[in-house]
């Protein structure tokens, strides 16, 4: 069906995607246009090396059996280190980690 969100993914969509997580190996830039591409949600995980809060998401949250399911089906996941690029945590108005936002057809 022509514009269905859940359209196969592009092979090279799929080889960004973990095996063993459901955060995608995309920058922003990437994972939205492929958000947009695909008319689905995008989520962007802003953490950092240092926050302890993040690692254990990491393993509580991302590894979660019904987290996997229910973005295999509604949304793209990625994670972004603050460190690294701070001048979009400050355009999506990040102030602690972890914080989730979630960009529908680009707009926060």
């Amino acid at each position: 069906m022509p514009g269905d969100a859940r359209a196969p993914l592009p092979a090279g969509v799929l080889a960004a995607l973990s095996a063993d997580a459901p955060i995608a190996d995309l920058d922003y830039t990437a994972a939205l246009a492929r958000a947009k591409e695909h008319r689905e949600l995008l989520l962007v995980d802003f953490t950092a090396s240092w926050c302890q809060p993040c690692k254990r998401m990491e393993t509580d949250t991302w590894e979660s059996e019904e987290v996997v399911a229910w973005l295999g089906e509604h949304a793209l996941a990625i994670q972004v280190d603050v460190d690294e690029r701070q001048e979009l945590a400050k355009q999506l108005h990040v102030k602690a980690m972890p914080t989730v936002v979630v960009v529908r057809d680009g707009e926060k």
